[in-house]
C-alpha cells in the first residue's frame, strides 16, 4: 500500500488512477475489509491518494470526480454495516478522504465522523474525536470553522440523541471548546426543524432550557427558528401539508391548538420564503450536476426540486387573498412574492456581499446566489422591481479578485447576474 501511494505520486497513467478500471485500485478497496488490521489501515490511508491528494499534472478531472463519488459510496456502505473490527479502518479512511475532497463534498465525511463519536465504545469514539482534530489541522483550520459551513446537515446528528445518549453532543461541545448549552444555542435553528419533524420533544425541551425560555413553544416561535421549521415541513411529501404540519406543532405544545398554518406562515413569510428558495436552488443545482452530493438531499434532486417548488406555490396560494387567486390562476408564486422582492433580494445581498461584516462562509454565499437565481427563475417578471439590487449584488462580487472567488461561485454569480 505504501508503494502504491508512491507510485500514484509519480504516475500519469489514467488507467492506474481510475478506480473503476485500476487493478491496484480494486485491491486497495478490497483490502479495506481484510482480516489483517495493518493492511486495512494501510488501504484506508492509500485510498485518499486516488482522490487527487497527490494529483500530478494532466490527470483528467473527470476521473478524480468519479473516484470521489465511488469512494464516498463505498465508505458509506462499509460504515453502515456497523462491523466492529472495521470501525478503526472506516474512521481512518474517512479522515484521509476528508483531507483531499473539495469543501462541497466534505459534508458526508463530517456526518460519519460525528456518528462514530457517538459510538458506545469509548475507544471508537475517542479515535473519531482525534481524527476530526487531525482533519482540521490538515485543512489548516480549527474544528469550529471546519464544521461551520455544514451545520445545516450536521446539527440534527449532533443533538438528536441528547436525552437518551448525550455522548455525541458532549464530545462535539468539547471539540468546539464550549459548553453543551452554548452548543445547543448555536445549533438551534438548524436542528429544530428536524426535531419537530421527528417529534423529539424532549430534545426541544433541552434547547428551550439552554435558551432560558419558560415554555417550549417560545423556542419554536422565535423568528428564525419558526421560519426554518416551516420551510422543512412545507416540503414534506404528504397528502395534507396543513394538517400534517399543525399536528406536529401541537405535538410539541398545546399552545398551537388555536392556530392554523396560514397564521404561522403569515408571521415570518420572508424568512420562510428564503429557506424555500435556498432549498429549491440547492436541489436544482444537484439535479444539473452529474453526481449529486451524497446525503445532502432527502430525495432524489429532481423529486426534491419539485417538492420545494410545490411548497412555494402552496405558501403563496395560502397567503394570497381569494380574489387574487381567482384573478390570475397559475401565477401565485410570482404575484405573492412581488411584494417581498426587495426584502428577499436585500436579505440575500447582505450575505452575498457581506455588507453586515458577519463574514459568511463561501458555501453560504453560494447558497444565497442559488436562491436568488431560483427566485428569478420561478417568479419571472414579477420580481423585476428588484433588478437594480440583483445587478448591484452581481457587480459588487464581480469586482473581487477572481483568484479569491471559487470557479463554481463565479458561475452562479454570472448566471444570476445575466
Amino acid at each position: 500500500m505504501i508503494s502504491l501511494r508512491r507510485l500514484l505520486r509519480h504516475s500519469k497513467d489514467a488507467e492506474l488512477w481510475d478506480l473503476e478500471r485500476s487493478g491496484p485500485g480494486h485491491w486497495c478497496v478490497q483490502s479495506l475489509q481484510s482480516s489483517i488490521r495493518e493492511l486495512r489501515l494501510a488501504a484506508g490511508r492509500a485510498l485518499g491518494a486516488f482522490l487527487g491528494g497527490v494529483n500530478p499534472p494532466n490527470i483528467d478531472e473527470e476521473i478524480l470526480r468519479r473516484n470521489r463519488a465511488n469512494v464516498l459510496g463505498i465508505l458509506k456502505s462499509l460504515s453502515d454495516k456497523n462491523v466492529v473490527h472495521l470501525h478503526e479502518t472506516c474512521i481512518t479512511a474517512w479522515g484521509q478522504v476528508g483531507r483531499v475532497v473539495p469543501d462541497e463534498e466534505l459534508n458526508l465525511v463530517l456526518i460519519k465522523l460525528v456518528e462514530f463519536m457517538g459510538h458506545r465504545n469509548m475507544i471508537v469514539s475517542a479515535f473519531s474525536f482525534n481524527e476530526v482534530l487531525s482533519l482540521a489541522h490538515s485543512r489548516k483550520t480549527n474544528p469550529r470553522q471546519l464544521f461551520e459551513p455544514f451545520w445545516r446537515n450536521l446539527a440534527y446528528s449532533v443533538v438528536k440523541d441528547l436525552v437518551s445518549r448525550p455522548q455525541t453532543t458532549r464530545m462535539v461541545a468539547e471539540l468546539l471548546q464550549m459548553s453543551v448549552p452554548e452548543l445547543l444555542r448555536l445549533l438551534q435553528t438548524h436542528a429544530l426543524p428536524w426535531l419537530v419533524l421527528t417529534k423529539k420533544r424532549d430534545v426541544i425541551q433541552k434547547i428551550a432550557e439552554a435558551r432560558g425560555d419558560e415554555n417550549i413553544w417560545q423556542t419554536c416561535c422565535d423568528g428564525s427558528n419558526l421560519s426554518a421549521i416551516l420551510s422543512l415541513l412545507l416540503v414534506q411529501d404528504v397528502a395534507d401539508v396543513d394538517e400534517f404540519a399543525m399536528a406536529l406543532f401541537r405535538n410539541i405544545s398545546p399552545h398551537f391548538e388555536p392556530f392554523s398554518l396560514v397564521e404561522l406562515l403569515g408571521t415570518e413569510p420572508l424568512l420562510t420564503a428564503l429557506g424555500l428558495f435556498k432549498a429549491s436552488g440547492e436541489a436544482d443545482e444537484a439535479r444539473k450536476s452529474r453526481v449529486s452530493r451524497v446525503d445532502d438531499l432527502p430525495e432524489s434532486p429532481a423529486a426534491y426540486l419539485k417538492q420545494t417548488r410545490n411548497a412555494l406555490n402552496l405558501m403563496a396560494s395560502m397567503l394570497l387573498g381569494d380574489k387574487e387567486k381567482r384573478s390570475k390562476r397559475g401565477q401565485n408564486v410570482g404575484r405573492y412574492f412581488q411584494q417581498h422582492a426587495l426584502g428577499l433580494t436585500a436579505r440575500l445581498s447582505e450575505v452575498i456581499n457581506d455588507s453586515l461584516g458577519t463574514q459568511p462562509t463561501v458555501q453560504e454565499q453560494r447558497l444565497c446566489i442559488m436562491a436568488m437565481e431560483e427566485m428569478i427563475r420561478v417568479c419571472k417578471s414579477y420580481v423585476r422591481i428588484a433588478r437594480p439590487q440583483v445587478c448591484a449584488a452581481g457587480y459588487h462580487q464581480s469586482m473581487q479578485s477572481l483568484t479569491e472567488v471559487p470557479l463554481d461561485f463565479r458561475i452562479h454569480l454570472i448566471r444570476t447576474y445575466i
